[in-house]
């Protein structure tokens, strides 16, 4: 109550009208919006799914528990005489646009820099922890939310995030490539497209798990066809 009675009592004209700009980058239809274009450019600059995949799995896993928390939780909003905006009416516990913006505005952010240099990743989280931090004390300015509820939301959003990165390394969401949809030969995405014919040869393969693990070549059979032995002579 203490926090919200302070966001109401620092209101003025400018800073309303930019809470009510940076609240839009969490509304659930630009989101969608967002991550739909991040993840067909993705999707068209590496010919693989997996960034995308882990960026739609991330919104939508977000936006379902945000919304079963809200029935099972049940908790009120803020009164509407101190909001600024339109009133919502479903509940306030967690805040959807904190949760569904860190979630969507972070994954594009990492996922984007992925092939960058450190420098472009560590300014592109930066601006998503911005991005997502301003998101949460809008909502809490305007008078849609408590404070709790944008703590649960960056909470929930933050676990989201992690389970994502997580999966995606751990191989869990698929990665497979534009060829390999098509046709589905078996993806060698480490290797340059002309050498994947010689990596699908069984013998190869051997030979080079032979020469990792040290282990000396062995000489190749020799099928040379050997002469006929003579036919024995009568009366030997």
């Amino acid at each position: 109550m203490t926090i919200h009675a302070a966001a109401v009592g620092m209101r003025r004209p400018a800073t309303s009208v930019a809470a009510t700009a940076i609240t839009s980058l969490g509304t659930f239809p630009l989101l969608v919006g967002l991550a739909a274009a991040a993840a067909a450019g993705m999707w068209l600059q590496t010919r693989r799914i997996d960034r995308s995949a882990m960026l739609l799995l991330g919104l939508a896993t977000v936006a379902g528990t945000v919304f079963l928390l809200k029935i099972a939780v049940a908790r009120h909003r803020p009164p509407t005489t101190a909001l600024l905006g339109s009133p919502s009416w479903d509940y306030a516990f967690p805040s959807g646009h904190t949760a569904n913006g860190t979630v969507t505005w972070m994954l594009v952010a990492v996922l984007l820099t992925a092939d960058l240099a450190r420098w472009a990743r560590r300014a592109a989280v930066i601006a998503g922890c911005l991005v997502s931090v301003a998101i949460g004390l809008s909502r809490v300015y305007l008078g849609y939310h408590w404070m709790t509820d944008v703590i649960a939301g960056w909470l929930i959003a933050t676990l989201i995030i992690c389970l994502a990165l997580y999966l995606g390394r751990a191989g869990v969401i698929d990665w497979i490539t534009f060829r390999t949809m098509l046709n589905g030969r078996t993806s060698f995405p480490d290797l340059d497209p002309s050498d994947r014919d010689v990596v699908s040869e069984p013998s190869t393969q051997i030979a080079a798990s032979r020469q990792l693990s040290g282990e000396p070549p062995r000489p190749a059979p020799d099928h040379t066809p050997r002469p006929a032995d003579p036919a024995p002579r009568d009366g030997s």
